[in-house]
């Protein structure tokens, strides 16, 4: 989830009351100045149905929102189709079944401006929304130990990738390649005993800087304009970026992180053999300046 979801910045997940009163400031806030008063109360009955239960999608007839909106069915039709069409959710039909149509909820979406351009020759293409559903589903496909993952942690998960994609501006294609990397590269972090057993949104959002930066120069992503910082001092915390070639392996990136590890014990090993072997009345070789190398 975005910052604002949280006054000191911080991101909350939706089964705690602070992420869900964060996104309840958010419709009252911002989200509600957008829309007309028919789609206000029906996306306001939505917010009350899933996030104030601590998930971001719910499954809903009709009549259940013609009912609680004290319309009718033809009106409530046309007010979810508009909320569908701003992004602000997503609607998936189940027809003939009673249990009715599976509605999310996007809590990263961002509404367009007031200021818009009428009658435009070339209206711009509808983006698809990055949901946490996307996610979740992108990390349980990709991660080899998926089924001994707690469904709750891993949606935890999934909403703390959300919020960083967005916060970083990746389209959702770019968002669940980045989100398989990380699934695909965590058995490497977790050999080196440096994660906990299954993906964590603590540690993911601890790396998370360093990671982008390399995701974005890996995949030929332009990096992303941020003040006064270069993408060398980004790159913080000492996980090694969960990135790979397209077409490759998945694995292979495995191995490349176990491999870092052994190299950078092999060169210590060999820099105090040298110290060792080194008269006591010998001088301190010279130390080599290494100059930065453009990637």
């Amino acid at each position: 989830m975005h910052g604002h979801h949280h006054p000191d910045g911080s991101n909350n997940p939706l089964t705690s009351p602070l992420g869900q009163q964060g996104v309840m400031r958010q419709f009252f806030r911002v989200w509600r100045s957008g829309l007309s008063l028919g789609e206000r109360d029906l996306f306001g009955f939505i917010l009350d149905c899933t996030v104030n239960w601590g998930k971001t999608s719910c499954r809903l007839t009709y009549r259940n929102i013609a009912q609680a909106g004290g319309s009718t069915e033809t009106r409530a039709r046309s007010f979810l189709k508009a909320l569908e069409n701003k992004g602000a959710i997503t609607v998936t039909q189940f027809p003939g079944d009673p249990k009715g149509m599976l509605i999310e909820v996007n809590i990263d979406w961002e509404p367009a401006g007031k200021c818009q351009v009428k009658n435009s020759a070339a209206p711009a293409p509808k983006r698809k929304p990055l949901t946490t559903n996307t996610i979740d589903q992108a990390l349980y496909h990709a991660y080899d130990d998926a089924r001994s993952w707690p469904e709750k942690h891993r949606r935890e998960t999934a909403q703390c990738i959300v919020a960083i994609c967005s916060n970083d501006k990746l389209d959702v294609d770019n968002a669940i390649l980045f989100a398989k990397n990380i699934a695909m590269a965590w058995p490497g972090f977790v050999m080196r005993n440096e994660a906990p057993k299954h993906p964590d949104a603590g540690f993911i959002r601890k790396h998370a800087t360093g990671w982008l930066v390399q995701f974005r120069e890996n995949y030929d992503l332009p990096p992303l304009k941020r003040d006064g910082v270069t993408p060398t001092q980004m790159r913080g915390g000492s996980g090694s970026t969960p990135t790979q070639t397209r077409g490759a392996d998945p694995r292979s990136n495995e191995g490349a992180i176990i491999g870092e590890g052994q190299q950078e014990k092999k060169e210590q090993e060999k820099s105090k053999s040298a110290t060792a072997s080194r008269p006591a009345d010998a001088p301190a070789p010279a130390k080599e300046t290494a100059h930065p190398i453009r990637q």
